[in-house]
Order: C-alpha cells, then structure tokens, then sequence
C-alpha cells in the first residue's frame, strides 16, 4: 500500500543540476549549518495534508500548492533518516532512498514557535529520551528528533541558530529594500510635480504680468 508522511506535505525544493540545493539568491538565502541522523514526526492529531509535487520552489508562497489525494494511501507520521538544512530562509529535509533524492523544506515565515524538549540523562548515564526540536508552523506542527552521536549538541546548535533566524527575518529583507525604494520614487515623483508647478506659476506671471509692461515700454521708446 501506498503511503505519504510529513514529508509529502512539505513543498518541494529546487535543486542545482548537481543535486544541491538551490539558494534563493536574489533574496539573499545562505545556509547557516547541517546536520543529519535525524527524523522528523507530525504531531497533530489528524494526518497532515500532503500538497503536490508537480513543481518546485525556493518561496514562502504556501498557497500556490494544491492538495493530492490520499485515496488507498496509509498516513505514516513520520520520516527517518534525513539529513536537515537550515538557511537564513529555509528548514530543509534532505531524503536519500532508492538512489533518490527527495528534498523538502518548511519556510521559516510559517514557523510561529519552537520548543526544545528531551535528551534528559538517566541514572546511568544514558539519554532517557532522544533530544527533540518542537517546530510549530502554519504547514503543520513538527517534532525533529536527533539520531547522531552528539544529537543533544545537534539539537541545540539547530535551536540556537534557528532562534536567531527567526529573530532577523532575513526573507523579509529585501521586500523592506523594495518598499523603501517605491517610497522613495513616489517621494521623488512628488517633488518633480511641485517644481513644475511652481515654474508654471512663475512663467504664468511673466507672461500675464511682466511682460506686457516690458512691450509696453518698448512701444513708447520706439
């Protein structure tokens, strides 16, 4: 039986044709750190809506995606063995399976609250739970579990530079360049239309005002 998981809910990133990741250059995406090991699980109570993957992208766009049909499909709430990327812009989950690549990502503007949780040490010594990163998003709510050697520092190097992500929205960077710039050519436009005005009115008194009295006297010297 077919199945799809969180991952199948994600929209699908764009890649270079080497297989990399494709960065939204334009808008300024760099990738901050990498980890791998690592699974990701829905938390939600009902499956999550898996969206098509006919296209690909590097937007926050959430709406341009429509949703696939799940008929005789088993919902699965998890994905493992993943490797995670996170960019100024970008959660990204990268799948290999059956000489496949299957890349993922949740946009950080749809991300409204993470939560670290796990990686408790027992009595002797050992972990009681594996360190886990709670990513509550618009997409869904999602639940990164950490797998490697030094998953607890995995988990927290992601919470660290994930937090600062969040606090700097770099995605919304170049939109604010864009809107200063329109701001600043309507104020131009504006200043253009005043001075015209006012050379109107000037030249409007020379003629009315000025120079009828300049052919005035003219007419009686001559």
């Amino acid at each position: 039986m077919d199945r799809w998981s969180p991952m199948a809910c994600l929209p699908l990133a764009s890649l270079t044709p080497s297989g990399l990741l494709e960065m939204d250059m334009k808008d300024g995406e760099v990738e901050l750190m990498r980890r791998g090991d690592m699974e990701i699980r829905s938390t939600m109570t009902d499956p999550m809506v898996p969206i098509m993957a006919s296209t690909t992208s590097t937007s926050d766009s959430t709406g341009s995606y429509s949703a696939a049909s799940t008929a005789g499909k088993k919902w699965i709430d998890r994905d493992e063995n993943l490797k995670v990327s996170l960019t100024t812009h970008r959660l990204v989950f990268f799948q290999d399976e059956n000489h496949q690549r299957n890349v993922r990502f949740l946009h950080l503007s749809n991300v409204h609250h993470v939560e670290a949780s796990g990686g408790g040490s027992g009595f002797m010594g050992g972990m009681i739970s594996s360190p886990k990163l709670s990513v509550n998003s618009y997409m869904g709510d999602l639940q990164l579990v950490f797998r490697s050697g030094g998953a607890a520092k995995d988990r927290d190097d992601l919470l660290k530079f994930l937090q600062k992500a969040l606090e700097r929205r770099a995605w919304e960077v170049q939109h604010r360049l864009k809107e200063q710039k329109k701001a600043s050519q309507e104020i131009a436009k504006r200043k253009v239309g005043v001075v015209c005005t006012v050379c109107l009115h000037v030249l409007y008194f020379y003629i009315h005002c000025i120079f009828p009295d300049i052919l005035f006297l003219l007419h009686n010297i001559l």
